[in-house]
């Protein structure tokens, strides 16, 4: 029988809940990572040796030495404590700055990713699928490369939909504009039927709010 693991009992618990319990689990989930890292990294344990610390004895969240950016930067890649058939994923920042940081996920920490994400989205839709609003290109459509790395996330969210509609069209030179009568259309097809809004920050502000009040439309 596979041992349960600390990491496993956190999902146990409500997802905004706390208690001393919850508290207990989670760093001694915390614990066990750091012991694992250090174990199976050899990078990883000189660093803590530089920085005098030793994840095998007591300590709080604050005596956890954080690591510079810079080294997912430049090590990112290759900074890994399981074999490279482990690794599922190489995921990578947007490189606003210039050179992106680069996390490699293993299949064990993806299953956990995809674990925890359905419990919070659940936590605030509910367990019943939604008509999902996304306020983005359709990836379908030729201009997906207008989504960038947002594809992925998109893609994620759909899982929790039972249909979607796409409100971010481009037009002839490649330039994303809101479909208003889209939207309308979408949602005078399904009725009172409750929705997810789902879009980027800047995008529903830039593209979807700013055009809503600048052409004063009353959407229900």
């Amino acid at each position: 029988m596979e041992q349960i693991t600390n990491i496993e009992r956190l999902f146990d618990f409500d997802v905004y809940g706390h208690c001393a319990e919850s508290e207990q689990t989670f760093m001694s989930a915390l614990r066990d990572e750091l012991v694992f890292h250090y174990e199976h990294n050899e990078l990883y344990r000189s660093f803590c040796t530089r920085k005098g610390f030793d994840p095998h004895g007591e300590f709080s969240i604050e005596d956890i030495p954080p690591v510079s950016v810079s080294v997912f930067k430049n090590l990112g890649a290759t900074l890994s404590s399981v074999s490279t058939e482990e690794i599922k994923l190489k995921l990578q920042s947007s490189a606003t700055s210039g050179v992106p940081s680069t996390v490699v996920v293993d299949k064990t920490t993806a299953k956990r990713q995809s674990k925890a994400m359905v419990k919070v989205v659940q936590h605030f839709i509910g367990r019943k699928s939604k008509p999902f609003l996304v306020m983005d290109i359709d990836p379908h459509t030729e201009y997906r490369n207008l989504l960038g790395a947002r594809f992925a996330a998109v893609s994620g969210y759909l899982k929790f939909a039972n249909k979607v509609g796409y409100f971010l069209k481009a037009d002839a030179n490649g330039v994303s504009y809101f479909d208003v009568q889209g939207m309308k259309d979408f949602l005078t097809e399904i009725g009172d039927e409750p929705v997810v809004l789902f879009g980027f920050t800047y995008i529903l502000y830039a593209n979807v709010i700013k055009n809503i009040s600048e052409a004063a439309i009353d959407i229900k």
